[in-house]
């Protein structure tokens, strides 16, 4: 009982914005401003502090692992450098920016979920209770926006959240929903999940989420899309289990068939929406006539983004402008990269690039049942900081980095003194 409340908690921290929009669109409601509502920072605050007490209350029994003290150490960096910088100018930068209380809201809680989930031995109940807040998640989506577009009425938002948000959330249950439903082993899921009713309503659910991605007509989340589809044909065919036996191939042809179905369905059934067409046409808009990709026309403006900070990055390429002051100073640059450049500067960069390339070896060394699951959940958060948002308050990619640098194949972890 108390292990499933820690699960729970744990998954919520994890999946905490997306949820919250989705089970507002659930109930029919609408935060007109959602940032400065009480209830959605009762909400944040609320799963915030019990994340951190889950981390201490695992701390104390299990001690510290040696890559969670590496990513302490960074943390603690991170805000030593930020120090500096208040100290050394403190007319522009402020000890306690808006974008350094959202990392302690968002953020950093994905490193206390990690954590606390390796540390007690929670990470099979953590994925399979993730498939359910994902399917609820879907529900949301699907009965907030997508029945009430098909009924003639566009709702291209959710709970209150922007069309982009619509998108990414959308495009992110289908790819979850996928990899869920085709390349994770039955351990790592209920039992429900092997019923043929159930099978069938994730078909729709996954139906419904890819109509809601298109009709927000995000063109990021449209990349995050392809980028789900690629991945789920790549972990396809790369599975020699698939092919083996008579009963495997069988159940090979199966999928197929059913992943061909649901194409065939989506495209006979919403293909020829107007509202689903729309929203098809204004996330292509970056693709020019000749097939190249075309910024200035459809980027909404982000071209412009983009070379704003070039000339930030310009004035400070060695050092940038500070972990958390950078924001007041510059601007939001919609890029990763863009983002810690102007962070860290130069250096940064090529630190960050340094360590992403070792951890993505490391993962792939340490590779098990369990590295599909975390490569799925970051690759929305991934896609979506190339194009929005920001890695410091996104609590799933800090989630997803802590676990590729606290995690070892077999649970082979060694606990510092």
């Amino acid at each position: 009982m108390v292990n499933g409340i820690v699960v729970v908690i744990l998954s919520l921290s994890i999946f905490m914005q997306p949820l919250f929009f989705s089970v507002m669109g659930l109930l029919g409601l609408e935060h007109e401003s959602s940032d400065s509502s009480m209830a959605y920072v009762i909400y944040v605050m609320s799963i915030a502090g019990s994340s951190l007490i889950i981390y201490i209350f695992s701390t104390v029994k299990h001690g510290v692992l040696k890559g969670e003290a590496l990513l302490l150490g960074i943390i603690i960096i991170f805000l030593a450098v930020h120090k500096i910088w208040v100290l050394f100018d403190p007319l522009n930068t402020i000890l306690f920016p808006e974008i350094f209380i959202f990392f302690l809201l968002f953020g950093l809680p994905g490193f206390l979920s990690a954590a606390a989930t390796l540390k007690l031995g929670l990470l099979p109940d953590l994925i399979r209770v993730s498939e359910i807040l994902i399917v609820v998640m879907s529900v949301g989506i699907i009965s907030f926006s997508v029945l009430p577009s098909l009924a003639g009425i566009r709702v291209a938002s959710l709970a209150g959240a922007s069309y982009q948000t619509l998108s990414y959330y959308g495009a992110f249950a289908f790819g979850m929903l996928l990899i869920y439903n085709f390349h994770l082993p039955n351990q790592l899921r209920f039992r429900v999940s092997s019923q043929s009713w159930y099978r069938l309503a994730n078909y729709c659910l996954m139906i419904g989420c890819l109509t809601a991605c298109i009709l927000g007509g995000g063109r990021g989340a449209f990349l995050l899309l392809g980028a789900y589809f690629i991945m789920g044909v790549l972990l396809f065919f790369s599975d020699k289990t698939n092919f083996r036996t008579t009963r495997r191939l069988t159940s090979t042809v199966f999928k197929l068939m059913s992943i061909i179905v649901v194409a065939i369905i989506f495209v006979t059934t919403f293909g020829e929406n107007d509202f689903v067409q729309a929203g098809f046409d204004r996330a292509t808009q970056f693709i020019g006539d000749d097939g190249a990709i075309d910024l200035e026309r459809g980027s909404s403006g982000r071209d412009v983004v983009y070379s704003w900070a070039l000339e930030y990055i310009q004035q400070q390429p060695i050092i940038g402008y500070g972990p958390f002051g950078f924001r007041d100073k510059t601007l939001h640059p919609h890029n990763l990269f863009l983002e810690i450049w102007l962070q860290f500067g130069i250096i940064g960069v090529f630190i960050f690039l340094m360590v992403g390339a070792a951890l993505l070896l490391k993962t792939f060394k340490n590779r098990d049942q369990y590295t599909i699951w975390i490569f799925s959940l970051f690759l929305y958060p991934f896609v979506m900081t190339m194009f929005s948002g920001t890695y410091l308050h996104t609590a799933i990619f800090i989630f997803c980095i802590s676990f590729m640098v606290i995690h070892r194949k077999y649970r082979n972890h060694r606990l510092l003194a």
